[in-house]
């Protein structure tokens, strides 16, 4: 067992309309966490847009900077939707090879620097990013509405 392994009782498995396991709702049932598992927020602009697009993709509430990829309930297609929206948010293809080696988000954003070469450009984007995942449908469309 690793050391990010958790166990978290629960009275009863979340089901579906037709009985089966609920897996989403099970990814989405968030440990108390404790003084020895405290949080670690993303500290960084480009942390913080890596944790909102797995939040998106894996369906969770929360990801802290420490969080695994994989302890969260990836899997590898779901890393490759996480690589599709890398590429389409900072415009830098990475090879799905570098989460397997870089499943926290604070590795994947070392990676992800490596990889672009431009942290600027990068922290920019990531502020942009985060900007844009703040605004409701209505703040996007007025936007849109103006800038045309």
């Amino acid at each position: 067992m690793c050391s990010s392994d958790l166990f978290v009782f629960i009275d009863t498995l979340p089901l579906t309309p037709h009985n089966k396991i609920d897996r989403k709702a099970l990814r989405a049932i968030t440990p108390s966490r404790d003084r020895a598992g405290a949080s670690a927020p993303p500290a960084t602009p480009l942390e913080r847009a890596i944790a909102g697009i797995w939040q998106d993709v894996l369906g969770v509430p929360h990801v802290d900077a420490t969080d695994n990829f994989f302890d969260l309930g990836g899997h590898s297609l779901l890393a490759t939707q996480i690589m599709w929206r890398i590429f389409e948010v900072f415009d830098v293809e990475v090879p799905l090879r570098r989460l397997f080696d870089a499943p926290t988000v604070t590795a994947f954003a070392t990676a992800l620097q490596d990889i672009a070469g431009n942290p600027a450009r990068l922290t920019r984007v990531a502020e942009l990013y985060e900007e844009v995942r703040q605004l409701s449908a209505d703040d996007v469309s007025a936007r849109l509405e103006d800038a045309t």
